[in-house]
């Protein structure tokens, strides 16, 4: 933020983004007098934007998410640095959890009502966060994730989708492959991609790639994604960020993909149990002359 005079009224735009029962935490990398502080995506709104345009633009510019529904939470004023500032902040439940920082942030967590009182936190984003997990509305939706977790409920749309990429090289002739089942492991679909010259991880990653859109035309709404790679579960998960940028395009298509799909998750499985989706890959590269 540039140009705070003191005598001047800053208007800032915030956005509590929330995954299930967590918020989303961005922490300030080595850039002013914030460095370590952790805060909810905002910032000040550009000329002849509204709150609302502002809050949708620094989600994506800070965090990579892109927000559909937004809801309006509350506005407070306050000082920082000797200029006062008017917030209107925002809510908006994401599905995935992914996050890409810009330079401003050198870390992201997604925490929940029982663990961030111990972040280093200015008051306003204390504020924020004390008032959302005391809402009714936060406290209904840990009941309603717990139900959910206690019971065994079938959809008849519920798809479990085990995916595997090679690269002979590394880089090297590579391909992905994948196999769908529903819940009672009957197989929906399966097959694989030839991928020409590329690395294990863009074949991992196109892996899931085809499955979900094969998911999607198949008409699934929650997929369970089983991968034996550590490195694309937790980069899908949000818990590693993504460093190599030839990864980003695939990632951000991902995203895109599973937006249009009630739930998507991602969990990590041994090779040892995963072996159809690798036999696939194997498949693919045996019987393609290169």
């Amino acid at each position: 933020m540039t140009n705070e005079d003191k005598n001047e009224r800053l208007l800032v735009a915030r956005v509590v983004v929330t995954h299930g029962d967590r918020v989303l935490l961005l922490r300030r990398s080595e850039t002013d007098s914030r460095t370590g502080y952790w805060e909810v995506p905002g910032g000040s709104v550009d000329h002849g934007e509204s709150f609302e345009e502002a809050a949708r633009r620094e989600a994506l510019e800070e965090a990579g998410i892109k927000l559909e529904d937004l809801v309006f939470d509350h506005s407070s004023s306050y000082e920082f640095s000797g200029t006062k500032r008017i917030a209107t902040v925002f809510r908006s439940e994401v599905k995935n959890t992914a996050v890409k920082l810009s330079n401003e942030h050198d870390d992201f967590t997604w925490t929940d009502s029982s663990n961030y009182h111990n972040l280093k936190l200015e008051d306003p984003y204390r504020e924020y966060l004390d008032n959302f997990f005391a809402t009714d509305e936060y406290k209904q939706k840990v009941t309603s994730i717990a139900d959910d977790i206690t019971t065994n409920y079938r959809h008849d749309n519920h798809m479990i989708a085990y995916t595997d990429g090679g690269s002979r090289g590394n880089p090297g002739p590579s391909a992905s492959g994948y196999v769908i089942m529903n819940q009672d492991k009957q197989i929906l679909s399966e097959g694989g991609e030839y991928l020409g010259i590329t690395t294990n991880n863009q074949a991992e990653y196109q892996a899931v790639r085809k499955a979900l859109e094969v998911c999607i035309e198949l008409g699934a709404q929650h997929v369970d994604f089983f991968i034996d790679s550590q490195l694309v579960v937790r980069q899908m998960n949000g818990e590693y960020k993504i460093k190599n940028r030839d990864l980003w395009p695939i990632h951000e298509k991902i995203r895109e993909l599973a937006n249009s799909i009630d739930t998507v998750t991602f969990t990590h499985v041994y090779r040892e149990d995963n072996k159809l989706a690798d036999a696939k890959v194997n498949e693919v590269l045996d019987n393609r002359k290169v």
